[in-house]
């Protein structure tokens, strides 16, 4: 039988197939609002389950932070704070979570709220706050933190945005996704701490009907810092001078 060479017919060139720029994009679209919707979502989720810990649960959880409170508080201190607190929440409806106030040595003028109804605040802000409204407004935004439930929200928004986008840890994307994470919880407590100023603003004016001098603290931060209007989308906290102005506001 003769060999005959043929030509082999056309076929299509697959390996040159790809999408248009158009399709790219929507594909690319696609995914950027697939992790958007997924981000919010867990971070939602992560909220609700903090909101609604039981009061009991979070009682245990403040044994946990109790490695943190000073082993020797000064009597004349927590006596200072526990008048202010007694005459700011007389009357209040609390929650039932056991406030408990106490001295922390961080080497720094701060309070904070941890969970089980302890409210933390350190020396050297009790030094720089020196009347009674100013503390007083102080020890009410961190009354507001936990009447609000800040603590365990924001717990639960963290550590389950953590757990989910630990997922996707490797390479550019997974930092691109650790930063956002970041700067969304730095947002969220940002949005916390403006809910709480507007509790002790409505608290404070119901006890002392001024808020003169609230913002005392927040006027020496100011005094003392260099904020700037940039720094302000990655702080955990509002600038003092916005702070001063909402309080100045009312």
């Amino acid at each position: 039988m003769k060999y005959e060479a043929r030509e082999m017919p056309k076929t299509a060139d697959i390996s040159r197939a790809g999408l248009s720029r158009l399709s790219l994009a929507k594909a690319c679209a696609g995914v950027v609002i697939l992790f958007i919707a997924l981000f919010l979502l867990t971070g939602y989720v992560g909220e609700k389950l903090g909101e609604h810990l039981p009061d009991s649960l979070e009682r245990l959880l403040s044994q946990q932070a109790d490695f943190m409170v000073s082993e020797r508080p000064e009597a004349d201190d927590l006596q200072r704070l526990q008048g202010v607190f007694t005459k700011i929440t007389e009357g209040e409806d609390l929650r039932e979570i056991g406030y408990r106030l106490t001295l922390v040595d961080l080497g720094a003028p701060n309070a904070f709220a941890m969970p089980g109804g302890i409210i933390a605040v350190t020396p050297e802000l009790l030094e720089m706050v020196e009347t009674e409204i100013g503390l007083a407004f102080v020890i009410a935004h961190e009354i507001g933190h936990h009447e609000h439930r800040h603590v365990t929200k924001g717990m639960g928004h963290s550590l389950l945005l953590a757990l989910v986008f630990s997922w996707f840890s490797e390479g550019a994307a997974g930092a691109i996704l650790s930063q956002a994470q970041d700067l969304a919880s730095r947002r969220y407590s940002r949005q916390a701490e403006r809910e709480a100023d507007d509790f002790a603003i409505q608290l404070i004016l119901r006890k002392y009907g001024t808020l003169t001098g609230a913002g005392e603290f927040f006027q020496k931060i100011a005094e003392i810092s260099g904020e700037s209007e940039f720094s302000a989308y990655f702080s955990t906290h509002p600038q003092s001078r916005e702070r001063l102005k909402r309080i100045e506001g009312k």
